[in-house]
């Protein structure tokens, strides 16, 4: 057990060995326990970089000087950084392959109104009328490293189109020794409000990381690897034994995208 004081304002201790852990308090809770994932066999404190936030840490993969963030928040019954968002954003799903983030944020956009053949109908306008509004949502793909949540790629989704569930998933794929790589499942409902009947669509998106061009820096992508159009919305998506199971109004559907077929 190693004790610590004013690492970025934090005071308590560090306990190495095969289970290590940090022992912290502060004004603001009692005295709380957060785990590591690997062993750590020497702790310290350090300003070799300059700051007050920096540690020497020694674990299983080798030696390393880090530091605990300004914004880091321990009031809560797990630590958590904060970061301010321009957007709104619905569901949230982590790529493992990748290592990034991948969120579904809500757009305001005018209303539309459709015929029956698709076309946008005008309503009324008036300087004392209030036009109608909705919700339209569009995947972002999420930056890593020193410069996180910074959004680096997306995909629009069509006008009245909203995610509905979003979920990282196992699917089978030839093109690994494995015979399974993962991907992103989306589910999407179309809010049309009462002239037309709502519908929804079944997505596949993977997180590639793109080649590098001449004279440009290389980077990740969000590729739509497979889209299923539904008569019903899609709320619900998860994966069993390398397909994709997805709710499809009262039925549940299993699909295996990499074939191109359902079976219900």
């Amino acid at each position: 057990m190693i004790p610590f004081a004013d690492i970025e304002g934090y005071t308590g201790a560090f306990i190495t060995g095969d289970k290590p852990q940090w022992v912290m308090s502060s004004d603001a809770h009692v005295v709380k326990s957060y785990g590591l994932k690997q062993a750590a066999f020497a702790f310290g404190k350090t300003t070799h970089l300059g700051g007050q936030g920096e540690y020497f840490i020694r674990i299983e993969d080798g030696s390393f000087i880090c530091y605990l963030p300004p914004s880091l928040n321990t009031d809560f019954a797990m630590p958590c950084d904060r970061f301010p968002m321009e957007r709104v954003y619905t569901n949230l799903a982590f790529d493992p392959a990748s290592g990034h983030y991948v969120g579904a944020s809500a757009i305001t956009v005018p209303f539309q109104v459709y015929d029956e053949e698709g076309e946008i109908q005008l309503g009324p306008q008036g300087p004392n009328l209030i036009p109608p509004t909705t919700e339209r949502s569009c995947l972002e793909l999420f930056s890593q490293g020193s410069d996180p949540w910074r959004v680096i790629d997306g995909y629009d989704f069509d006008q009245g189109e909203q995610v509905l569930c979003m979920q990282s998933v196992t699917l089978e794929s030839p093109s690994t020794p494995s015979g399974f790589r993962d991907f992103i499942a989306v589910g999407t409902g179309f809010d049309l409000a009462e002239d037309r009947a709502t519908r929804g669509n079944l997505y596949v998106f993977e997180v590639c990381e793109t080649v590098r061009a001449p004279g440009e820096l290389g980077g990740w992508k969000l590729k739509r690897r497979y889209k299923d159009p539904a008569r019903n919305p899609v709320s619900a998506v998860a994966n069993i034994n390398g397909y994709l199971l997805n709710s499809n109004g009262p039925k549940v559907s299993c699909l295996c995208p990499t074939e191109r077929e359902a079976d219900h």
